[in-house]
């Protein structure tokens, strides 16, 4: 269920500001069950989706009132709403306000404190007219930018340090596609561009649909604090396994990787077990998250966001990037 940003801009356009506590006395009882009724029927939920709103208070926005909407069955997924004071109107959006952007004459829309990162929305002096997308500017380098983004060095790698091309793999070890991902990265890399691409494997675990994701991220994150050839044992044996794994195994399976990878096991299990990789692993993450990766697997080749991760789609990338080198 994804956040229905135009909407939420539309009523936050109209609005004018004002202070909450002037709503007081205003807002009507929220019929939950009319409420939960009306999302399975809008949003064509799956029979026996469950729905909680919870933290609902007077919203930045006049005439309505925000929350959160807590929605699955199993691991939940959290959504802000916005709720009319007559109870009648709901919007499935954070509000977001607007600050001057880098093109004179025009505002960008800007997360609130603990909010979603807003859509890409550029509102006119007047707020008469918007523009939706995300500004560029010609005189910035989108692959140099990438790259500034990104932590390339003193980080486990294989491959030569000083190589032409950087290709950055953002994954997540209970992904099958980053599987996938992953073992078409070995198998065709080395013998297409011997000694030419230097590959970092970063982890971007997607800890609300993978149970044993982010464990085995920390896992592997111990690992490349000591060797960055362990780190890539660990990914390899991680994959390897992935239709077996289950959560409850995470650690003696860990355990077992790294001692496979040459890693000392009482090393390993003080790294893993008092979680010192954790820091790595949410750095890398957050990484993704100023690159705008919001799914895995995510490839960038010298900053270059790929399209798939196909090696047709890979390959020229890397030969384009080749070339450019080659001509310096």
């Amino acid at each position: 269920m994804k956040i229905h940003a135009i909407a939420a801009l539309a009523a936050l356009l109209l609005a004018p500001n004002h202070s909450p506590a002037a709503e007081k006395g205003t807002r009507a009882a929220i019929d939950l069950e009319a409420f939960y009724r009306h999302l399975r029927k809008a949003f064509s939920t799956p029979p026996g989706m469950k729905f909680a709103l919870k933290d609902l208070k007077p919203s930045a926005i006049r005439g309505f009132q925000a929350g959160l909407l807590e929605i699955g069955n199993g691991p939940q997924q959290v959504q802000p709403v916005h709720i009319s004071n007559d109870g009648r109107f709901y919007v499935l959006s954070a509000a977001f306000r607007f600050k001057d952007s880098m093109i004179p004459g025009l505002r960008s829309a800007a997360a609130e404190a603990g909010s979603p990162e807003p859509p890409p929305v550029l509102l006119t002096a007047d707020g008469s007219r918007f523009l939706l997308g995300q500004p560029q500017d010609m005189r910035e380098d989108p692959d140099a930018a990438n790259r500034a983004k990104m932590r390339l060095k003193g980080v486990p790698s294989r491959g030569p340090e000083d190589a032409p091309v950087t290709l950055v793999e953002f994954s997540d070890f209970q992904c099958p596609h980053c599987k996938k991902a992953h073992d078409i990265l070995e198998s065709e890399l080395p013998a297409a561009f011997p000694g030419k691409v230097r590959v970092i494997f970063k982890n971007y675990p997607l800890t609300n649909i993978h149970p044993w994701a982010f464990e085995a991220a920390v896992a592997a994150a111990c690992a490349g604090m000591k060797s960055g050839e362990a780190a890539h044992a660990m990914e390899v044996s991680f994959f390897a396994e992935q239709a077996s794994l289950q959560k409850a195994d995470i650690g003696k399976k860990a355990l077992e990787f790294a001692q496979k990878a040459g890693l000392d096991a009482a090393s390993f299990s003080a790294c893993f077990d008092r979680q010192e990789s954790k820091p790595l692993v949410e750095a890398d993450m957050a990484e993704a998250a100023t690159l705008g990766v919001n799914g895995t697997p995510a490839l960038f080749v010298n900053g270059r966001r790929i399209q798939g991760y196909q090696f047709e789609a890979v390959r020229p990338v890397i030969e384009e990037m080749l070339a450019d080198a080659a001509g310096k």
